[in-house]
Order: structure tokens, then C-alpha cells, then sequence
């Protein structure tokens, strides 16, 4: 999956050296900034130890919640092949018990990060595992990342094992050869393991893995079963189409190049319920007078009628200047609107408020 500020930002800061650290050791930074509009702001996300809080607190409420979201990323039909949506093929025993899938091969995408589930084992003892609770199980959960974003992104908190009842399990602290890190570096692939404990009995084939925090939006990927690798990947379309507006006495021309909507960009999850849509714009002063650039010229006009500004909490928002004739691409503008789709419109104001023109970016 491309991703659509690979080509507008450069390298995110560089990070300190630090120790290696397993799925389970989560002291860490915010995910890296892009540079081409300065400092980007982080939204603040919940850290594990609030969050298996809140699962042991309140674990009725939240699993009823979790099981709605996971209920979204199935669909009707399984399907082959490389497109990562498995074989869904049914759990092997051996003579000892221990059940297996030893190929599952489904992907999903996590803040840009794409994460295919290779394999699963459940065993009472799996090499380097402790279990917390000695009448537990160990289930093992084999799986590649790889993060195509040009930020860091913090995966670690967000990545859980839930059952058909709704129940959500985190990681298992463990020091076994081959934990995957709780970040993954721009650029960076790899592949390893997670431990997670369930009761001693419990069928293989009833777990879906979970990613996200509760307050994101939510990707499962069954480990059986129907399942839809498209409901996480991004959209693209291409627009080009242009509406001229007045911007403080000068003429400007901006141009919709493409739209690219879903629910991740890179480095950050959509917030619960909702999704990014991202909107590059190009923009020329065709007058004799310098043009200011951005602020509330442009909004998104949502399914529901709402109009929506440009997002802070992910991004620094158009604020920029134009010379006499001078031509910008300003990139993506990005926008968080509700999950429901619908007709989506681009619409660009005059410097005193009037509606210049609007671009239908059709139904998304």
C-alpha cells in the first residue's frame, strides 16, 4: 500500500539509542515528525497500564464494545491468495494436544504498519514462556511487520488477542527469543512472536487477533473464518479538478489533485468511529498580489452535512504565502470525518467567508 506523505515529508527526527526491548517493555517515545509543515502534534494515546486497567475494571462493557468494532472487519465471503486474506484453513491437533495453524498468511494495517498473522500454537509449555497463571495455556502468535510509513510507530499497546465472546487478552510479559518490539522504525520489517495465555482447552480457531486502543478505531484479524483484508486499507482516487477563489485581494487557483481516505495515515489510527480523509491540493497565484494560503479556505463538507476544518492533532494545518504567479503543492490537507460513508465534498471559501466553489469528491 503506498503511502500518500512518503513523498511529502522528510526523515522523521532521529530517536536516541536505546536498549533492545521486547512486545512487552513499552517505555517509549511518541511516533516521529514530519518536516515539511514543522513539528507535528501527537494526540496523546493511552499507555498499556491504563488500558489492562480499564480491561480488568470494566471488562464487561469494553469486550461488548471491542466485539462491535471486531464485527466490522468481517465480511460475508473468505477468500485466497495473496490479497492477505488467509486461507482460513481449520486448526491441526497433534498427538500431544497442541493445536496449530500453521498457515494463516492475513494482513491488516495498523497506523500504516502492515501486520500479517504467519502461524498460531497453543501449548501448556512453549519455549522461553512463562505464564502469569500456571493453570493457563500458552498461545503463540507468529507475525510479520512492516512499516512503509516514513514515521515511527508504536504497535506494542495496541495489540491484543480476542475470543468469540468478546473478551479481550493482552501480551504476556516474556522474555523469549524472538518477542517483537513494541515500535517499528520507518522502513523497518520484521518478524517474530507474542505470547498471549488462555484456558487450557480453549479452541485455536476461535481467537482473532486485535489491533488498536480504545479509543481508535479497531482491525481484527481472525485467525479463521470470513474475513476482509480490504476493511483497514487506505482509498485512493484521482480528482483534478480546480476552483478559483479570492484570497486577500489576489486570485488563486486550487487544484484537487487526489483524495486518499481510510482509517489510518501514517504513524496514527482513526479515533473510535471515525476516519481520515486526506486531500491534496496544489495552489497558484494567478494575480499581481501576494496571496495568503490556508486556515478556514478550505473545509470538507461530511456525509451528514457537517463542515469539517482541517486536523490538528495529526497535523499542522495550511498556513502559507504565495508570490505573484507563484505555484505550490501544499500536499495532503487531512481531515478526521464519521466512519459512515457518503457523499463527500471539498469546498474552498473566499477570504470573507463566501463559498467560491466545491469539488464533489463523490460518494467515500
Amino acid at each position: 500500500m503506498d503511502d500518500p506523505n512518503a513523498t511529502r515529508y522528510g526523515p522523521p527526527p532521529q530517536r536516541g539509542t536505546t536498549q533492545p526491548l521486547s512486545l512487552y517493555a513499552r517505555s517509549v517515545s511518541a511516533p516521529g515528525a514530519p518536516t515539511k509543515r514543522g513539528r507535528r502534534v501527537s494526540s496523546g494515546w493511552l499507555v498499556m497500564a491504563g488500558l489492562v486497567v480499564v480491561l480488568l475494571g470494566s471488562g464487561a462493557a469494553l469486550a461488548l464494545n471491542l466485539s462491535k468494532n471486531t464485527a466490522t472487519s468481517a465480511s460475508p465471503a473468505s477468500g485466497s491468495g495473496s490479497n492477505g486474506s488467509g486461507s482460513g484453513s481449520a486448526p491441526v491437533s497433534g498427538p500431544d494436544g497442541k493445536q496449530t495453524l500453521p498457515a494463516i498468511n492475513r494482513a491488516a494495517y495498523y497506523a500504516g504498519v502492515k501486520v500479517t498473522l504467519l502461524s498460531a500454537i497453543e501449548a501448556q509449555h512453549l519455549p522461553g514462556f512463562q505464564p502469569v497463571n500456571a493453570n493457563d495455556n500458552g498461545l503463540e502468535l507468529q507475525a510479520r511487520l512492516e512499516n512503509g510509513t516514513p514515521r515511527t510507530v508504536e504497535i506494542g499497546d495496541a495489540t491484543y488477542l480476542v475470543d468469540a465472546s468478546g473478551k479481550v487478552t493482552p501480551p504476556t510479559p516474556t522474555s523469549a527469543q524472538g518477542a517483537l518490539p513494541p515500535v517499528v522504525n520507518p522502513g523497518a520489517s520484521m518478524t517474530g512472536v507474542v505470547y498471549f495465555e488462555v484456558a487450557p482447552g480453549s479452541p485455536i480457531d476461535a481467537f482473532a487477533l486485535l489491533l488498536g486502543k480504545q479509543d481508535q478505531s479497531l482491525v481484527t484479524i481472525p485467525l479463521t473464518g470470513p474475513y476482509d483484508p480490504s476493511a483497514s486499507q487506505q482509498k485512493s482516487e484521482t480528482v483534478n479538478q480546480s476552483i478559483t477563489y479570492s484570497s486577500t485581494g489576489a486570485s488563486v487557483v486550487a487544484k484537487v489533485t487526489k483524495v486518499v481516505s481510510g482509517p489510518w495515515i501514517a504513524g496514527y489510527q482513526a479515533p473510535k468511529g471515525m476516519r481520515f480523509l486526506q486531500v491534496d491540493v496544489v495552489v497558484n497565484d494567478t494575480s499581481n498580489e501576494s496571496a495568503y494560503v490556508g486556515g478556514a479556505q478550505f473545509m470538507v463538507q461530511a456525509p451528514d452535512g457537517q463542515l469539517v476544518s482541517q486536523d490538528t492533532t495529526t497535523t499542522l494545518p495550511v498556513n502559507d504565502s504565495l508570490n505573484p504567479g507563484e505555484t505550490k503543492d501544499e500536499g495532503f490537507l487531512t481531515f478526521v470525518l464519521p466512519a459512515a460513508q457518503g457523499d463527500v465534498r471539498f469546498q474552498v471559501f473566499n477570504s470573507d467567508g463566501t463559498l467560491a466553489g466545491q469539488v464533489d469528491l463523490g460518494t467515500i
